[in-house]
Formats: structure tokens, sequence, C-alpha cells
């Protein structure tokens, strides 16, 4: 529950209540899921092992996107470039063209 919990946390982004929840109630859902695969089957393909992992977590994916959709009403994300969850894209160039006449004026002043 720990595990999933802060990795719900580190994938969350700005959603840290809903990715705490989704992320505790998917790691668990995911390993409940495999853990009673296995304890019936002798043998299995890693593909299935994936998908039943996949529905094992779906509840926490579920809680996850509820979640986000309550705090987005509560608390809308701000609309300013700045406060971004992105840190490397604070200090990325603007795309487009470059005017080098301008900037060289707006230097000079």
């Amino acid at each position: 529950a720990l595990v999933g919990a802060v990795s719900g946390l580190l994938i969350g982004g700005r959603y840290l209540l809903p990715g705490l929840l989704g992320g505790m109630l998917g790691g668990l859902g995911a390993l409940w899921a495999i853990s009673l695969v296995l304890s019936n089957v002798n043998e299995t393909w890693n593909i299935v092992l994936a998908l039943v992992g996949l529905i094992g977590a779906a509840p926490g994916i579920c809680v996850f996107f509820v979640g986000k959709i309550i705090q987005d009403g509560v608390a809308p994300p701000s609309a300013d470039p700045m406060t971004t969850s992105n840190p490397a894209s604070i200090d990325a160039p603007q795309s487009g063209p470059v005017d080098l006449e301008q900037r060289t004026k707006d230097q000079n002043q």
C-alpha cells in the first residue's frame, strides 16, 4: 500500500491526494488480483499477469480520475504558464519565429 501511495504521489503531478488514494488502491488491487491468479494456476503467460494486474488496478485508476475531476472543480488549475508541473518547461525557449532586430532593440534598451 505504501509503495502504491508513493508512486501515485509521484505520478499524480499537482493531484497529490487523488494520486495518493488512487495509487494505494490501484497497487493493492493489482497485487491482490495477480496473487489470486497465481494461487490457482501452475503456469501462465506474462501477458495474462499484466492484464490481470491492469484489471486489478482499475478501481484505483478510477479513484484517481474521479479525484482529479473533484479537485479541478474545487480548485481549478492556474492559467499562469509559470505554475506548471514540469519545471523544465519554465526556462524553455518559446517556439516560433524570432525577430532578431526586435530582440537586439529590446536588449539595448
